[in-house]
């Protein structure tokens, strides 16, 4: 089964279970039998819509928890719906879990069973809480900057706040908004570091 974000003409938005070919595909990908992730039960498919960088409505692919499916196609409908632009919306098992390779292809991804970035403890994508939009211009920064060089244009506040970048997350803009709405907390407003591109329900 392709794991691709599909064209134009790509079936509509919907929620399912993990459909067999696709559990078939995340085993040792983005899902690990003994990191405590969660169960093929517990998760689901979503195929949500967005509208690409050459402003064609498409629809992509997201694994996340059960719980939030809902609260995830409302989010991505509604930014759909207000035109903003992202540019591919892939499972990550396409990039072999690998969530550098994804950030590097601009990929808004969600679910990878994985430890948080410079920790051990299993990240809120691994429990399928988080969602990381366009993030190679929403770009993980901490103290030493950002590791992806072509996210470096957009790694300081001054260079965010007057980029023209599409799919550039602004504080208080519609991504944000959208996210807020449904109780997602934006990494874009952590003091200690700022992680542009990450959303998640627990603000972690």
């Amino acid at each position: 089964m392709a794991l691709a974000s599909g064209n134009a003409h790509a079936q509509g938005a919907a929620i399912s279970p993990i459909p067999e070919a696709i559990w078939t595909i995340m085993a040792g990908k983005s899902w690990h039998p003994n990191r405590g992730c969660p169960a093929r039960a517990d998760l689901r498919l979503v195929r949500a819509p967005f509208v690409d960088f050459a402003g064609a409505r498409r629809t992509g692919s997201l694994i996340v928890a059960d719980q939030v499916a809902g609260e995830v196609l409302e989010i991505f409908t509604e930014l759909a719906d207000q035109g903003y632009r992202i540019e591919r919306m892939e499972l990550i098992d396409a990039y072999d879990g690998n969530d550098f390779v994804s950030i590097e292809a601009n990929n808004t991804s969600a679910f990878n069973c994985r430890a948080t970035t410079g920790a051990k403890t299993l990240s809120q994508h691994g429990l399928g809480l988080a969602i990381d939009v366009n993030p190679l211009i929403n770009p993980y920064v901490d103290k030493s900057g950002t590791s992806h060089p072509k996210s470096k244009p957009f790694d300081t506040a001054k260079e965010r706040k007057t980029s023209k970048a599409p799919g550039m997350i602004q504080d208080n803009g519609i991504v944000v908004k959208a996210f807020a709405k449904r109780g997602w907390k934006w990494g874009g407003n952590w003091t200690s570091l700022k992680d542009y591109q990450h959303f998640s329900k627990s603000g972690k």
